[in-house]
């Protein structure tokens, strides 16, 4: 069976293709006949004909896995829109067409200016084929292939054009599901449009696509996506994480041989951090990626104006030259009327000016007509040497990150390339990776054996190194290729007072010199282990990454790619801790809720609330376990206030359980009654408790309370009724708020 997507052969009872993941019509369910409708299939469009009696063909501009894409000019209404004609085997999938024909209503409700229109899915023969608005340009993915990484700049500018139309998709309960470069278009202003919304599913709908089948492209799907789950806002924002990440560093987060594995690496791999890659992305920026590329979509952003207002942020603390102007806004109805006020004054000036212009434009058309017959040629193409020029102007101003970049793309252009190898080497030494410069300055001799650079370099390290039997080698073999005119004189001076230093250094120590030294093999394979420690980094092994770390950094100091991994691994050790402390923790305070041991559940629950404050489980635990050992401390306090009252102790009941402000109105009247009375007598029965909140209660009890006067020992009925308390909790304990009485008799 053939895959629409990648035209690979599947066998007939698979349900994704084993090349490119995009799922299979059953065989057995193909309604249609081969026979029939594939035996003079469309397939392309010929360049100048006319199509469906109404758009001629112009150019094709690209090719999916859905069919041609093409420029074709709408005779009816005299404008330019692009045409996809679906491929055959597609259109002849009647329920994959009335999928696509449902999901186009909902993309036609989408306006907006980073939105490419949708207009129609027709038919035309046994073809289908669909109509959307032209954007002239170059897709993001085709500019990142061009020109690698963007600026920091151009790459927020894309980024939020993104967002901002995916914000109104997501206010219409559309997500895109297949976001990627490919779907990004770049117009000629410098404009992010999204494309092929025709996949789209409007959350809302239900029954439009089957249960686990998947939608998207690998490299840039979420991992719900890959499992067959439900695409939410979430996934789409997982896509915009893998697509910024492409622009601010050149790579996807994975990549594998095929696209099943690198779907899968989606659901288990944990991506580099772009900083690591790019060191000169911000810390904040690298921060958001990683958020946006979070395996559970609880913990990514939730919604793309969140994502926004991060790199607004973000674009405050960029430098003022990175930072891109949009393209101007249409004026508003109000600005149109100021502006005429000027316009007619400007007018007889503007005649004039035009004037000239138009000559000049004349001028100059007349000037390429005769040059060439097209007024459109493509870009020149990029000549290898524009590297070597970028890279030494990132290297004097000393941004060596980028400036090694260049002259390694440089590199992999034109291997073998002297001035790249040897400019590469000297970034590496300039910034103190000497370990790293050294293998590197050696491939430069290699290429160039007659040039002394590579070799005075080599000396100089050595020197810096202490190795003078070394140093001297290197600086002779670099007196062998200088002329007089380069510095040669230094250098023989540098060989004198090295080989002074080295036969003092000899007397002392009693050491023949060995002429010409071997250069020593390191004893560690320094780059293995550090690819070693990184892999056991992202399969979560952060006690093995440490490990292999550290022993980089005993024989290498100024490794900061080490440095970096120590660093982050020891953090996710700690928060693997913190983790397990937080899971031993609940497992507890869950035991404890069973066994009816609330004081222990809430003890527990507020412990693993000290490690993660935003814990779920354990507030709904505390509040269980709080709602059940509430009213034994309400019971409590009411047995409270009847021992109280009977051992005249009110006042000192009163101010440690009610509120100050109760307190002070009880005060007096409690003082009085203990003043004439004596010999109380309370009891309190029907307690009830019901819950307002979580931190208030209502709380009623009858209550009978006799005394006998000082004055003359009578026996008198003080109280009989309920009393109602209106309590709230503060911290750990309950406080009487308010209290109220309704004695026998009364409502």
């Amino acid at each position: 069976m053939k895959c629409p997507r990648c035209d690979s052969d599947n066998p007939d009872n698979t349900r994704f293709c084993g090349q490119c993941a995009f799922p299979l019509p059953l065989s057995d369910k193909i309604p249609y006949s081969q026979t029939e409708t594939l035996r003079t299939p469309i397939e392309e469009l010929s360049i100048g004909s006319t199509f469906a009696g109404r758009y001629q063909i112009i150019e094709e501009i690209g090719k999916g896995g859905m069919g041609r894409i093409y420029k074709a000019l709408d005779k009816e209404l005299e404008e330019k829109v692009a045409l996809k004609l679906i491929k055959p085997e597609i259109s002849a999938d009647e329920k994959t067409i009335q999928r696509f024909r449902n999901e186009l209503k909902l993309a036609r409700r989408i306006s907006h200016m980073n939105v490419c229109r949708m207009f129609d899915l027709n038919k035309e023969g046994e073809a289908h084929y669909i109509t959307m608005e032209y954007v002239p340009g170059e897709d993001l993915k085709s500019s990142l292939r061009r020109i690698g990484p963007l600026s920091l700049g151009k790459a927020l500018i894309i980024a939020k054009q993104v967002c901002e139309g995916l914000a109104e998709a997501h206010r219409l309960g559309v997500v895109h599901r297949d976001l990627k470069p490919q779907n990004i278009m770049i117009d000629r202003e410098g404009n992010a449009r999204i494309m092929d919304f025709g996949i789209a599913r409007s959350l809302e709908a239900k029954g439009i696509t089957e249960d686990g089948l998947i939608i998207g492209t690998p490299e840039y799907m979420s991992p719900e996506q890959v499992e067959g789950k439900k695409a939410d806002q979430r996934s789409d924002i997982y896509s915009i994480g893998v697509i910024l990440y492409e622009m601010v560093t050149g790579h996807i987060p994975f990549e594998g041989k095929t696209p099943l594995s690198i779907a899968s690496k989606h659901l288990t791999a944990l991506p580099i951090e772009p900083k690591i890659i790019n060191a000169q992305i911000p810390e904040d920026l690298s921060r958001v990626i990683m958020k946006c590329l979070e395996k559970e979509k609880e913990k990514r952003y939730q919604k793309v104006e969140e994502l926004l207002s991060e790199f607004r942020k973000i674009e405050k603390n960029i430098p003022t030259t990175e930072k891109i102007v949009p393209a101007k806004k249409p004026m508003t109805s109000e600005e149109i009327k100021r502006a005429q006020g000027l316009k007619k004054v400007l007018i007889s000036a503007s005649a004039v000016i035009l004037a000239v212009i138009a000559g000049l434009v004349i001028w100059r058309f007349i000037f390429q007509l005769g040059v060439s017959k097209t007024f459109l040629s493509p870009p020149a193409p990029v000549k290898k040497e524009d590297y070597l020029v970028a890279g030494n102007t990132y290297w004097k101003n000393k941004d060596y990150s980028e400036a090694f970049n260049q002259f390694k793309k440089l590199l992999a252009l034109k291997p073998g390339y002297f001035e790249a190898q040897l400019s590469l080497a000297a970034v590496l030494k300039e910034q103190g990776r000497i370990n790293e410069a050294m293998p590197e300055f050696e491939k430069a001799i290699d290429l160039n054996k007659s040039d002394p650079r590579p070799y005075k370099h080599l000396a100089e390290i050595f020197e810096e190194k202490h190795e003078l039997e070394k140093g001297v080698y290197y600086y002779k073999e670099c007196l062998k290729r200088a002329s007089e005119s380069s510095g040669s004189q230094d250098i023989q001076q540098k060989v004198k007072d090295l080989e002074a230093r080295l036969q003092a250094s000899l007397k002392k120590e009693e050491i023949k010199i060995v002429k010409p030294p071997e250069p020593e093999k390191e004893k560690v394979d320094l780059s293995a282990k550090l690819h070693s420690g990184s892999e056991a980094f992202n399969r979560g092994d952060f006690s093995l990454c440490s490990k292999q770390m550290e022993e980089i950094l005993k024989l290498e100091p100024e490794n900061a790619t080490a440095r970096y991994f120590l660093n982050e691994a020891k953090e996710r050790n700690r928060i693997k801790l913190i983790e397990e402390e937080i899971k031993n923790g609940m497992k507890i305070a869950q035991n404890a809720y069973q066994e009816k041991d609330y004081q222990k559940c809430i003890e527990q629950t507020k412990r693993v609330l000290e490690l993660d404050a935003n814990n779920a489980e354990a507030k709904k635990y505390l509040n269980l376990a709080s709602l059940k050992i509430t009213p034994e401390q309400i019971h409590f306090l009411v047995n409270q206030y009847i021992q109280a009252l009977n051992n005249k102790n009110l006042l000192k009941f009163y101010g440690e359980t009610c509120s100050s402000e109760l307190y002070q109105k009880l005060k007096k009247d409690a003082e009085l009654i203990s003043q004439l009375y004596d010999n109380f007598k309370s009891i309190a029965s029907n307690i009830s408790i019901r819950f307002k909140e979580n931190d208030r209660a209502e709380v009623s009890f009858s209550n009978i309370t006799t005394a006998e006067l000082i004055k003359d020992g009578r026996k008198q009925v003080l109280f009989e009724g309920i009393y109602i308390w209106e309590m709230e909790k503060q911290g750990d304990n309950w406080k009487i708020a308010d209290m109220t009485t309704r004695p026998i008799g009364r409502k």
